[in-house]
């Protein structure tokens, strides 16, 4: 019986409103069942939204990831590019006598193909 939900109207007077006076409560409880929908249907656009956005977050993160690597992986092959520079040299520089070092011109033959290989 919605006609017993107007309560200042028992309050004033004392009496309940007649069982068929219930017109106004029900246009109220329909106004504000209307008002949860529209407020369900703007969370759920919102939820939308957000997840939309999060996802283009994490593939813009993926992004920055993945050219974070291939910058390490280039910093890597330069490295290995200069310890093989160094290895050679580092044989040549040495205070050993194996005769070797008295090939001519092996030391520019020797350097032009660890700068060779240093730049593959």
């Amino acid at each position: 019986d919605m006609a017993a939900l107007y309560l200042s109207h028992r309050k004033q007077r004392g009496e309940a409103r007649p069982e068929k006076e219930h017109v106004e409560v029900e246009l109220m409880l329909e106004a504000a069942a209307a008002q949860y929908a529209d407020l369900e249907d703007r969370i759920s656009g919102v939820r939308a939204s957000l997840a939309a956005h999060r996802s283009l977050e994490e593939l813009k993160l993926r992004n920055e990831r993945n050219r974070i690597m291939r910058l390490e992986v280039l910093l890597q092959m330069g490295s290995l590019s200069l310890a093989l520079a160094a290895v050679s040299g580092g044989f040549f520089g040495m205070n050993l006598h194996s005769g070797v070092e008295e090939v001519p011109h092996l030391l520019w033959l020797v350097a032009g193909g660890t700068a060779g290989a240093a730049t593959l």
